[in-house]
């Protein structure tokens, strides 16, 4: 089973739908795919169950205070066979100060996931942010995709998230690695997006998807349909994009991050 960890502290890159359009994709090929949404938003469960997510009583919340397994709280997608989510809502909005004081508070998603066998992968969409929640995501992990806004601005952080990679590799999880940096919101007629893909490309190399997801409004569109864009709208530019980038992540291989 091999988990991934979508992770950014920048809100706004397109992380969930990332998300969402990866496990997608690769449950539509045929692999059994887990998606745990570790955001208090809720916005990954909403793109594929709708608004009603937002009631739900089981979820990982429960799962993450012991008081129901995990399996209870999973929910499968009716639009996508072969995938599972592991929903959230706004109940996880108290969780960073509730599990301060908790033994194990970096692994507690962890302990929860090493009950599962049965799936291929499992891709955890974290908060945008880098407090409990998201140690709990690369706790849990065994690589990070790192989907990145072609904005000046959106490669400030990246430093950060990488020191905190390495100090979780370093303390809790030692298999953990930074395997891809996904280029999001690209625009082949704007310098900056040129500018921006190229300097990800010198700085991290290999690790930078050649695969990148154009700016569209499809995306949205299909979330509004309570949809993946993979299945939904596979023709459109954003179903092109992510089923491009999800076969590359099948066939990618590429060494742990180095120092940026």
């Amino acid at each position: 089973m091999r988990i991934v960890a979508l992770a950014n502290q920048k809100g706004g890159v397109g992380k969930t739908t990332t998300a969402v359009n990866l496990a997608a994709a690769l449950a539509a090929k045929g692999h059994r795919v887990l998606l745990v949404d570790s955001d208090p938003q809720g916005n990954a469960g909403m793109h594929l169950l709708g608004p009603e997510v937002g009631t739900y009583e089981d979820t990982i919340y429960q799962v993450l205070k012991g008081d129901i397994p995990l399996r209870r709280s999973l929910r499968s997608v009716p639009s996508v066979a072969g995938l599972s989510l592991l929903p959230s809502n706004i109940t996880l909005s108290g969780a960073e100060a509730e599990f301060l004081s908790a033994v194990g508070r970096e692994r507690l998603l962890a302990d929860a996931l090493a009950t599962l066998t049965e799936y291929d992968y499992v891709f955890i969409d974290s908060p945008p942010s880098l407090g409990l929640l998201t140690l709990n995501a690369l706790a849990a992990a065994d690589e990070v995709l790192v989907p990145v806004q072609v904005h000046f601005f959106a490669l400030a952080g990246l430093s950060i998230l990488w020191s905190l990679v390495d100090r979780i590799k370093t303390r809790v999880n030692h298999k953990l690695h930074i395997s891809g940096v996904i280029p999001t919101f690209y625009n082949a007629r704007e310098g900056q997006s040129l500018e921006v893909v190229a300097k990800l490309r010198q700085t991290f190399g290999p690790l930078v998807f050649e695969s990148v997801i154009r700016r569209n409004t499809d995306t949205a569109k299909a979330a509004g349909w309570a949809e993946a864009v993979v299945t939904a709208a596979p023709d459109s530019l954003g179903g092109q994009d992510y089923v491009a980038v999800a076969e590359e992540f099948l066939r990618r291989r590429v060494p742990e991050v180095a120092e940026s």
